[in-house]
Parts: structure tokens; sequence; C-alpha cells
């Protein structure tokens, strides 16, 4: 499944290592509008759902609430 980010925004996991695990040398992991990724999967817990896409080899995390399916 394709899906495009319709709202920029940052990896949850940025997020949460950002606002509660804060140190020094974190990197940056923010998606702008328009870009499009491929979803591994789709998961959730208890603070939302989430589509996990691979970038240049990493998983990232993006809100379903940000993004818009392209293809199935």
């Amino acid at each position: 499944m394709i899906v495009e980010v319709i709202k920029d925004c940052f990896c949850e996991a940025y997020l949460h290592e950002l606002l509660r695990y804060y140190r020094p040398g974190l990197v940056e992991k923010k998606f702008k509008t328009g870009e499009q990724f491929e979803v591994v999967e789709k998961w959730q817990n208890f603070n939302g759902t989430y589509y996990r896409v691979k970038v240049d080899g990493k998983s990232h995390d993006i809100d379903i609430d940000k993004c818009k399916i392209i293809t199935r």
C-alpha cells in the first residue's frame, strides 16, 4: 500500500524520544506534504494508529491522520 503525507509531520518514534527521553544527537525525522511511502505495516497502541514505512532502510512511524492512501 502507498500513502501520501497530507500534513507536514515528524516520525512518531522521534517525537516520543524528543519529548520523553531527550538527549543530544537525536536526528530529526520530518516528512513533508506530498511525500509518498510504501507501508510496511499498520499498527496501534494506546496513543493512536500508525503506518510504519521504510525510508532509506530505516523504519519510521506516521500517524494515519496525517496520510491518505494512494494505492492498496
